[in-house]
């Protein structure tokens, strides 16, 4: 097989900003964006003793070329504690797609209207919500669009489609959080979501021996949002500590199966709660959390699954005698609803031993060791289109290790605090 994937091309980009008074300006954009790729995929069936007999059904020559012009237009209006920046972007996108092998040329002109608005509102340094909406429309790539069979893995052939056209997006977050510094206190929230039409998606065909054949289409409709709030509680003059967090996630994903509609949606729900206590020569931490996941597609009722996972953490740190000290940390989580052989419930134990030299302290030497029970197992679970996969991976197992850090201190004292940093 003889294989060329080449890309280039300039891009260039002009922004003039015109004060009309002194919160307000007018900021002008305008981008020229050039892109040129060629990509061969030559396959050769066997002919006698050598492979010199083209397969013409897995080999193509592609070219690809998108010429973009897009100007835009914003206000920017800025004070002591409102920021805003809102416009909007046209663009058009003129491409040409090129099947060397037929001769065959797909053109495509295409033309967006990409408004966008950003505001912050800032009570003080440490108070603020910031808002954004904005739209965007990004290119399918040549591996997409390329028009031949690719048997890299010949239980998955997938076909390119030179129709395909630039997808466009609608994103919308906020952010909210408020922090105490004397109180040692924070809340915190942010939702997104995410909206996109024509998206990339995959049309995929089984086949009667269990192969399949999929292949890059446009859909309507994908979404993806969330939710994510959590704060942090002093109690009994700082001693103790609660922090909790809860969070929602939806998402939509389009497709076809077989000729037919497609939709796999999945909806999680999670939370966890920590617990902190602390004091001059101690710090204990536990935690608890929950994640509920809800899965569904709309041709498979084997998909239909949900799934639940629950983890506990603890830390401690102590100062001993002698300027020594110790730090542990250790995880507990638990799967459940998951195929055969993958409900493991990995416990992860680390702890370390360190010491400080010096009058100054500034020499540590440590001595550690991760994961002692030998158990760090990952768990994943991956659900798209009709098909729910488990995976598990070992990651870094159980090692040991020994450390020496000499800080560099320019101030001649230092708080319990920056000790235990």
């Amino acid at each position: 097989r003889d294989i060329l994937n080449n890309a280039t091309g300039p891009s260039g980009l002009i922004e003039y900003t015109e004060p009309l008074s002194r919160k307000l300006k007018l900021k002008f954009q305008y981008k020229l964006d050039y892109f040129y790729g060629e990509q061969s995929n030559l396959t050769y069936d066997r002919n006698g003793g050598q492979y010199d007999s083209l397969a013409a059904i897995f080999s193509n020559d592609f070219n690809n070329t998108r010429l973009e012009n897009r100007g835009g237009v914003s206000f920017i209006y800025t004070d002591r504690k409102h920021s805003l920046d809102a416009g909007v972007r046209a663009r058009n996108v003129v491409i040409d797609n090129l099947n060397n092998f037929t001769g065959t040329n797909i053109a495509q002109n295409v033309n967006n209207i990409l408004p966008f608005v950003q505001y912050t509102y800032k009570w003080s340094n440490s108070h603020r919500l910031r808002i954004n909406y904005r739209t965007s429309s990004s290119q399918p790539s040549l591996n997409q669009l390329q028009p031949v069979r690719d048997n890299t893995n010949p239980n998955n052939l997938i076909i390119g489609n030179p129709d395909l056209i630039p997808n466009y997006s609608h994103g919308f977050n906020a952010f909210y959080n408020k922090w105490n510094a004397l109180k040692q206190s924070y809340v915190w929230a942010s939702t997104f979501m995410n909206y996109t039409d024509d998206a990339f998606s995959s049309s995929i065909t089984y086949l009667e021996d269990g192969r399949t054949i999929s292949q890059s289409i446009n859909v309507d409709g994908n979404i993806n949002a969330g939710i994510f709030a959590g704060g942090g509680i002093p109690l009994f003059d700082k001693k103790l500590r609660l922090d909790p967090r809860v969070n929602a996630n939806y998402s939509r994903f389009n497709s076809k199966i077989n000729g037919l509609d497609n939709t796999t949606e999945n909806l999680a729900l999670g939370g966890e709660l920590g617990i902190g206590l602390r004091s001059d020569t101690m710090e204990i931490s536990i935690k608890a959390g929950y994640n509920y996941n809800s899965p569904s597609s709309s041709l498979s009722i084997g998909a239909n699954q949900p799934f639940m996972q629950q983890s506990f953490g603890a830390e401690v740190f102590f100062e001993l005698p002698w300027n020594f000290f110790i730090e542990s940390d250790a995880n507990y989580t638990i799967n459940t609803q998951r195929a055969e052989g993958f409900n493991i419930n990995p416990f992860i134990w680390n702890a370390k031993l360190s010491k400080r030299f010096l009058k100054s302290g500034d020499l540590v030497a440590n001595i550690g060791v991760n994961d002692i029970f030998n158990q760090n197992i990952g768990i994943n679970r991956n659900i798209g289109n009709n098909v729910i996969t488990d995976s598990r991976n070992v990651i870094i197992a159980r090692y040991f290790m020994a450390g020496l850090t000499l800080r560099f201190n320019k101030n001649k004292g230092k708080s319990k605090e920056d000790e235990k940093n």
